[in-house]
């Protein structure tokens, strides 16, 4: 009768570790999946902007840009907002941009979640006067 129990109690017991390691895999999975991006302006040197979509952000990070291909250069910056569509986001770049000229990567620091935010984006902004396009993601974390 104690063998039984043992073993029932192992069993459980390891089902149970099973099933709460595969939540926390799933969290650390979601907070950390890659969000896609297209960008374009067309105006004068800081007159025109876009916006990318905007991802739950959980942690104080900075968030992994990387742009694939593009034409032409875009500051990047931190934005904040309190729902996914990114209405009424706010600046939380705390002064830092990014330029990224054609593609490369940026670690882009901001204040999203200390200041009160769950959603981030990135803020593009034109940096000259002709039709500026750039593609690639970014991680929130």
């Amino acid at each position: 009768m104690i063998k039984v129990k043992k073993i029932r109690n192992i069993i459980v017991g390891g089902t149970l570790a099973t099933m709460l390691g595969a939540s926390g895999l799933t969290a650390v999975f979601a907070s950390n999946s890659k969000t896609d991006f297209t960008v374009s302006t067309y105006g004068y040197y800081g007159e025109d902007y876009d916006y990318t979509a905007f991802a739950e952000k959980s942690t104080t990070k900075s968030i992994a840009l990387v742009v694939d291909s593009g034409s032409g250069s875009m500051d990047y910056q931190a934005m904040g907002a309190n729902n996914s569509s990114g209405e009424g986001c706010s600046d939380c770049s705390g002064g830092y941009t990014y330029r990224i000229d054609g593609d490369g990567v940026a670690s882009v620091s901001n204040f999203v979640v200390e200041w009160g935010y769950d959603y981030a984006g990135l803020r593009a902004n034109c940096v000259g006067d002709d039709l500026t396009e750039q593609t690639g993601y970014f991680r929130a974390y």
